[in-house]
């Protein structure tokens, strides 16, 4: 089925093919032009994914639920790779079906970077946000560029000032992303008073190193910061990738400078822009077998023979 829609001139004439949900359909694209889609959206509390397969040439995806035909100029969603492409839409975001309680479809543009052949399939999948509990590990898996979101409470007044989050990689690359809920500005972006962190999130933390993540969220590493409230923390693949998630309250205030006793090994772990102080009582000696570090507080270096 395909119908012909007036918008811009350009795609103005193109068909609008319509999908079904889960089975694939086979495409080609010219260099250039565009090829349209769309596909009801029947279930409002699920994820979307869009799975564009290259067959031949480099096709390129974009989406949208409110432009009939979504192109680089004015699509929504968009994912430009070399070869394959993924859209994950999550249905917390505020954009997703714009919130209608109708009818919903996604259009869907793939446009030829050169002459292309692809399959594309879109499905939709069971989506919730789930809950962390203080300092209990969790196992998540994540195909390419999927979403998983999860609510931390932070509680204790006073001696709660930070949250160290762990991310152990067991294979692929999970990146973390953190908001404060509610978050400050940006209200267009909240969902049931708490916003989703995103790439670039100006108002949040994130964590994006390659495999494993250790993350201090508190109000010196980032923008946002609030006690006793929730936080609202995202992890994404940025390659299929399967993890455990542990998130901890801890007090940065109450972290003192650890005494080394010389020939005792000391174990600790920082997170990413932490610093842990330790050091030893200095021997009787003249100034220059003293190094002051600096730093808050400073840190006592001695040359001992």
């Amino acid at each position: 089925e395909a119908e012909a829609l007036t918008d811009k001139p350009a795609t103005s004439q193109v068909l609008v093919t319509t999908l079904i949900t889960g089975t694939p359909t086979i495409g080609s694209v010219d260099t250039g032009a565009y090829a349209f889609y769309r596909v009801p959206i029947s279930r409002l509390n699920a994820s979307i994914t869009v799975s564009l397969t290259r067959l031949s040439g480099d096709p390129d995806l974009y989406a949208s639920f409110l432009t009939p035909r979504p192109t680089a100029a004015d699509a929504n969603f968009s994912s430009v790779e070399m070869g394959d492409d993924r859209l994950f839409i999550s249905h917390f975001l505020p954009s997703f079906c714009e919130r209608r309680s109708g009818i919903c479809e996604l259009r869907i543009g793939v446009s030829g970077y050169r002459n292309s052949t692809f399959t594309l399939t879109v499905t939709q999948d069971d989506e919730a946000r789930l809950s962390l509990v203080n300092g209990l590990p969790q196992r998540g898996v994540l195909e390419d560029q999927q979403w998983q979101y999860y609510s931390f409470d932070v509680q204790g007044g006073a001696d709660v000032d930070e949250i160290h989050i762990s991310i152990t990689a067991e294979y692929g690359d999970p990146d973390v992303f953190v908001r404060a809920c509610p978050a400050a500005g940006d209200r267009q972006a909240r969902r049931d008073g708490c916003a989703l962190p995103f790439r670039g999130d100006p108002e949040g933390w994130s964590g994006t190193r390659a495999g494993a993540e250790e993350l201090r969220v508190s109000a010196t590493t980032g923008s946002g910061w609030c006690g006793n409230c929730s936080y609202t923390i995202g992890v994404v693949g940025f390659t299929r990738s399967a993890y455990t998630i542990t998130a901890t309250t801890g007090s940065a205030t109450s972290r003192s400078t650890v005494t080394l006793i010389e020939g005792v090994p000391t174990r600790a772990t920082v997170a990413e822009d932490e610093y842990r102080w330790g050091g030893r009582e200095c021997p009787p000696g003249p100034p220059s077998q003293r190094t002051n570090t600096g730093g808050a507080p400073p840190m006592v270096l001695c040359a001992v023979r």
